[in-house]
């Protein structure tokens, strides 16, 4: 919580309606990076310094990246598909993307969320 000198490896904590909780009040945890170059390294430090997690990456359906470690990839068209992610099966998610397009749509989740909080009868 304390990296808000860098735009790498940005945690997002989230419900399972992936609406945004402050920070540690959740298990699952979207991470955001706008590089590349900084995805293997990420995905090697999430395996050593979380080996009991499971965690996925999600990666843009046109991108050409090699990954050596053993990982699910879930690749996709929109940021918007994220919303397909099963993610009981994670606790970290690694996402590809510019930040503000992620920031975008959990704040619009958020907000669906809000709206449905309460139902009147």
């Amino acid at each position: 919580n304390k990296l808000n000198f860098t735009n790498h490896f940005k945690p997002f904590f989230i419900d399972r309606f992936f609406s945004i909780l402050p920070f540690g009040q959740s298990s699952k945890v979207l991470i955001m990076e706008s590089d590349k170059v900084f995805l293997p390294i990420e995905v090697k430090y999430l395996q050593n310094s979380a080996s009991w997690a499971r965690f996925v990456l999600c990666l843009p359906q046109k991108i050409d990246l090699k990954i050596k470690e053993k990982i699910d990839i879930f690749y996709y068209k929109t940021i918007e598909e994220l919303i397909n992610l099963n993610l009981k099966n994670y606790n970290f998610v690694l996402i590809y993307d510019n930040q503000h397009n992620l920031e975008n749509f959990l704040h619009k989740k958020s907000k669906e969320s809000q709206k449905t909080l309460f139902v009147t009868i």
